[in-house]
């Protein structure tokens, strides 16, 4: 069911909310199936310890609000966050106090 779900992400182009929520006992890779949600502007982000690699500010040229819960936040997360050049609004939340370079 999980993978019949990330396939059909890809499909909802007009989507401008979306949220993305992954239980401690699940692993999802979204890879390739978020690429072409070019109206995403709201995007919601729990259950990830670090940042995914799908987030790709080529693919999310309108983002503008990004609220995110990881378990650490590497240098690299900050520069891809720093990216995004819509984003207006951003929410980010570390379930640990580690911030590697």
């Amino acid at each position: 069911m999980c993978k019949v779900l990330v396939g059909s992400l890809g499909k909802l182009h007009k989507i401008q909310t979306l949220a993305v929520v992954i239980s401690d006992d699940v692993e999802v890779d979204l890879e390739g199936s978020v690429d072409s949600l070019w109206n995403l502007c709201h995007l919601f982000i729990r259950g990830y310890n670090w940042m995914p690699t799908w987030i790709n500010p080529a693919s999310f040229l309108v983002l503008s609000y990004l609220k995110i819960r990881l378990g650490q936040v590497r240098s690299e997360d900050i520069q891809i966050l720093g990216m995004l050049q819509a984003l207006r609004s951003l929410r980010v939340k570390v379930a640990g106090s580690k911030i590697h370079d």
